[in-house]
């Protein structure tokens, strides 16, 4: 059985060492130039952070880097405890680490373990440097030998031998497995080096300032040859000739009658492919490894453990059973096998195929203890369960081979698997359809992968335009070449970005109301009803189509009376046509089945300023007879009119107050009237033409009063059939007087 070590550093950028045994690879390490190596290293840190709830803390050894230390990794001989009898957690008498370690501590310390996945590095404060044939252990009284060496003979021998050496006091000394056929002088020459190398070391932290590099642990090419090269390993290739140079100085000084081993390579095949190693360490990286009766072993690693599946696949034999441990018993050498080369570490479940005899399953599990002898990294295993699992805990010595050379896919991250396009496009269109309920926006553009584009555009385009008719919102899907699957931009413009509801007219577009005019317009219908309901129970007119207006007999001499505007999208009537745009009088039917009118009270209001010239240039607010006149305030519109066109509004409010004080002053007389025909509520008497009306009001007030407040009656009202007169037909009709729809009908 020949052993060779092949050493390929051709390419700067990457240094690959491996161990081949019989052309089949049994161990490698790969070592890039783009990842910076921290196990081993020593470091001066700082405490950065004490967390009492985990007893550990968290040290600042580099540049942005933080490193996780627990209480068990603290030397109390180095940091002994600043309280005695401070018990632990659990009562187990250690101190808490808050009476160890304070933030802002400067402290010496060494990373055990690598950075793996979102876990920090772990340093401890036990330093531990590896010679060739001895591991010297600062800070500790502890020397012993290597658990791989079991031959009791051979232990009390080393044994001997370390009590014959001078190791100083406050320090420990382990044999390793190289030692142990040397001889009392080679152990002593590498002590003498290691204390060396420690007493470098405490002098450069001395002077140093926290948090900076003390030690940097050798590259892999003399990391290899001290850790792995034994003497069943016949060869050493080197095909990089400054890289051999510095190998056999360093045979010379550690080893000199082995130098004659290490061999440069210069062949013309490169060195790897002579040996047919690199279609063996392309599979290193693959999920399924396959195996030579036709089964195969499944890997996947997760981050909290790593699952392995055994499957028989093309394996036959003449019972179920002999195939199933035949698969199992060839599966457990070669997982074996690939958790070293791999260097997975961790929490490994393996997965055999079931079986049912005894004997079987004691075989398999027996294979895979004596395969796994050969790995230098501490294992621990359990038996094979009724479930067929088998669990297994491997300390992890460096970063996992595939980490150090592959890294996530930016497609899928890292998942193995993608969305399919019909799937992303209906997600797609759930957030957008979620968005745009929200009423805000005014616009919203997505940035997509041409397929999913080209999905949402042919198979939801229909449901595109509702969404857009139903939320007022313009929806743009743009195809972006180059984009990865599941990637998507979204760009969104708000109402009140996009523009005012002036621009939005422009757009066509119906302004959006808001909850201050919405409130408002509650508000204001709110006040007409409690109005109506008060002129109802006193007599006065009933409201009717949304508009109301009082009417005021004025005596002679007196001031012009003011009509309350009242709140409609039409343009003011003129002056002269009062009288054809106010509402007829509506009459009450009487006990009698008779019509009866009632009395309007005077209502106290500021005079208004005589109205604009009508469109004939005459001034239509001077009487000529000299006979005052009521005068029509204009209509108040919803759209904000120019005071100069339509008149002197009065001040709001005052008006409203003034009629209300009147009204509790004074009860209203009622008296009975004859009209022509008997009223009916909604029949002949709505049906009256402003004429008959107004002569109602004027026999009520008399005099050249009547004939004020026959002028002062507007005649708004709907008409039908033949009683309409020409004045009535020149009126709008209730349905085009009515307020604004986006704000509601509203009466002052």
């Amino acid at each position: 059985m020949s052993r060779t070590m092949l050493i390929n550093v051709t390419q700067a950028e990457e240094s690959r060492v491996a161990i081949v045994e019989d052309g089949l690879l049994e161990w490698i390490e790969i070592e890039t130039g783009s990842r910076e190596k921290l196990k081993g290293n020593i470091y001066k840190g700082v405490v950065e952070n004490i967390n009492s709830s985990l007893q550990a803390a968290f040290v600042r050894f580099a540049n942005g880097r933080t490193g996780f230390m627990p209480l068990d990794e603290v030397n109390f001989r180095t940091f002994p405890p600043r309280r005695r009898g401070a018990s632990g957690r659990s009562g187990s008498g250690k101190p808490r680490i808050s009476d160890v370690l304070k933030v802002g501590q400067e402290m010496l310390v060494q990373v055990t373990r690598e950075q793996f996945a979102r876990k920090p590095p772990s340093l401890s404060t036990f330093f531990s440097f590896p010679g060739r044939f001895l591991v010297l252990l600062p800070g500790s009284d502890s020397s012993g030998i290597s658990r791989k060496i079991e031959d009791e003979a051979v232990r009390e021998r080393l044994k001997k031998s370390l009590k014959e050496l001078a190791v100083p006091e406050g320090v420990g000394v382990i044999v390793r497995t190289a030692g142990l056929d040397q001889t009392k002088t080679a152990l002593a020459r590498d002590m003498r080096y290691l204390l060396r190398l420690w007493g470098q070391i405490e002098k450069a932290a001395a002077q140093a300032k926290a948090p900076s590099l003390i030690y940097r642990e050798r590259d892999l090419v003399l990391r290899a040859i001290r850790d792995l090269f034994t003497p069943s390993i016949k060869e050493v290739l080197i095909d990089d000739e400054e890289t051999y140079k510095r190998a056999l100085a360093y045979f010379k000084s550690i080893m000199p009658g082995k130098q004659k081993r290490v061999t440069y390579y210069s062949g013309d095949a490169p060195l790897f492919s002579k040996h047919n190693l690199e279609d063996q360490i392309e599979n290193i990286y693959k999920r399924q490894v396959p195996l030579k009766s036709g089964g195969a072993i499944v890997i996947d690693t997760t981050e909290a453990l790593t699952a392995i599946d055994v499957n028989s696949g093309r394996t036959r034999e003449s019972t179920i059973e002999e195939t199933a441990c035949r698969a199992n018993t060839e599966a457990a050498s070669e997982l074996a096998r690939q958790l070293r080369l791999r260097d997975i570490g961790g929490l490994v479940v393996i997965d055999f195929i079931d079986m049912r005899s005894r004997s079987n399953i004691r075989a398999v599990e027996k294979t895979l203890r004596d395969a796994m002898r050969q790995d230098k990294a501490r294992h621990d295993m359990t038996r094979i369960s009724k479930l067929g699992l088998l669990e297994m805990s491997r300390q992890r010595l460096r970063a996992t081979t595939a980490s150090s050379t592959y890294q996530p896919c930016k497609e899928c991250e890292g998942n193995g698997v993608v969305r399919t396009v019909e799937s992303s496009a209906v997600a797609l269109l759930r957030r957008i359809h979620a968005r745009c309920a929200r009423g805000d926006l005014a616009r919203i553009k997505v940035l997509l992968p041409a397929e999913v584009a080209s999905y949402l555009l042919n198979r939801k385009r229909d449901e595109l335009i509702r969404i857009e008719q139903r939320y007022e919102t313009e929806i743009l899907i743009l195809a972006q070449p180059g984009m990865r699957a599941g990637d998507l931009q979204v760009d969104v413009e708000l109402r009140s970005v996009a523009g005012t509801g002036e621009h939005k007219a422009a757009r066509g577009e119906e302004p959006r109301v808001t909850h201050s005019e919405m409130d408002e317009s509650r508000e204001r219908d709110e006040k007409r009803r409690r109005r109506g309901r008060k002129r109802r129970r006193n007599g006065a007119d009933e409201v009717e189509g949304g508009e109301q207006t009082l009417q005021q007999a004025a005596p002679s001499g007196a001031a012009p009376a003011a009509a309350l505007p009242d709140e409609s999208r039409d343009a003011p009537a003129p002056p002269e046509e009062a009288a054809d745009s106010a509402p007829p009088a509506r009459g009450r039917r009487s006990r009698g089945g008779r019509s009866r009118t009632t009395r309007k009270r005077p209502v106290r209001t500021r005079a208004a300023a005589p109205a604009a010239p009508a469109a004939g240039g005459e001034d239509s607010s001077t009487d000529t007879a000299g006979t005052p006149e009521a005068v029509v305030l204009p209509a108040e519109s919803h759209r904000q009119e120019n005071p100069a066109e339509v008149g002197t509004s009065p001040v709001p409010g005052e008006t409203e107050r003034d009629a209300e004080s009147e009204e509790k002053s004074a009860r209203p007389a009622r008296r009975r009237g004859r009209r022509g025909g008997r009223g009916r509520r909604g029949g002949r008497g709505r049906k009256q033409a402003g004429a008959p009306a107004a002569d109602a009001a004027a026999g009520e007030a008399g005099g050249e009063g009547a004939a004020a407040a026959a002028t002062a009656l507007p005649a708004t009202g709907p008409v039908s059939g033949q009683d309409k007169t020409p004045a009535a037909a020149e009126s709008p009709t209730r349905e085009e007087s009515s307020a604004d729809p986006a704000v509601g009908s509203s009466l002052v």
